[in-house]
């Protein structure tokens, strides 16, 4: 293989690795920004993954400028015809950039349809394969004993259903005169020890924190016996609220909660 075969070759590697690097820095850049749900979340750390890009880049860049300086040497009966075929060439990698964002924003829109999807076959397999549960948890009094048969429950739909996970019972209640809502999980059986190891069950326990949006959102449901669901974004997560009726009349709301780590691909 002559000197000048030899050039052309690593000038084709070289510059295809530039490409795909150049590539991969502006689709990291998209998923960053715009948080797409592509990728698995947090592949490395940010910063990690930065000076990465900045060392690989420059790397790059210098291997490039050795390859062009040869090329240049290699190359000079070809130099014309080349810088055509460079235009050409140059005009397809960046109708790439275009195509990519639209992939990734593609699949960030199916990714997050799939991930609301789940969460009203959650919600649905949670009224319809579990009456009986969910008869109990609609039933609610504030004892240990239906903190912990929610909680077996919750525990048991989400082995026997791969559909149904994080999954919170919220219901109303009072404390000393004041409206609360109390959460009631799979681990919601929470039994504290006072100072003569006797058991305390409190309400305080139990409280669920709520911003302005959900509070109105739980009052109105609750007050005005409204059957709506609601899906919210949280930033990479999503939860749905659920409510659910007996006799026409709101008795909990079930709120699930979407916390795959993950988007579509690699997930």
């Amino acid at each position: 293989m002559n000197t000048k075969r030899l050039v052309k070759i690593t000038n084709i590697i070289g510059l295809i690795s530039f490409i795909l690097l150049i590539y991969w820095i502006f689709v990291f850049i998209l998923v960053q920004v715009f948080n797409l749900k592509i990728f698995r979340q947090h592949m490395t750390e940010i910063f990690g993954l930065s000076i990465f890009g900045i060392i690989a880049l420059m790397a790059g860049t210098l291997m490039l400028n050795i390859m062009l300086n040869l090329t240049r040497i290699a190359e000079r009966n070809e130099h014309q015809e080349n810088q055509r075929n460079g235009k050409k060439i140059g005009w397809l990698l960046l109708a790439v950039f275009p195509i990519l964002a639209g992939l990734l924003f593609m699949g960030n829109r199916f990714s997050i349809h799939k991930k609301e999807e789940l969460l009203w076959q959650s919600a649905h397999a949670i009224i319809h394969r579990y009456p009986k549960q969910t008869d109990f948890m609609a039933h609610y009094q504030f004892t240990p004993e239906y903190a912990r048969q929610t909680a077996e429950h919750l525990r048991l739909m989400n082995k026997l259903d791969t559909s149904i996970h994080d999954i919170t019972v919220l219901v109303p209640d009072y404390i000393d005169d004041k409206s609360v809502y109390l959460a009631f999980d799979e681990n919601s059986f929470r039994v504290r020890l006072d100072e003569n190891k006797k058991q305390i069950f409190e309400k305080q326990d139990f409280i669920f924190s709520l911003n302005a949006s959900e509070r109105q959102y739980l009052d109105q449901t609750f007050q005005q016996n409204l059957s709506n669901p609601k899906l919210v974004r949280q930033d990479n997560h999503y939860h749905l609220y659920y409510p659910h009726q007996i006799n026409d009349k709101t008795v909990i709301v079930f709120l699930l909660s979407d916390y795959y780590r993950y988007g579509k691909i690699g997930s």
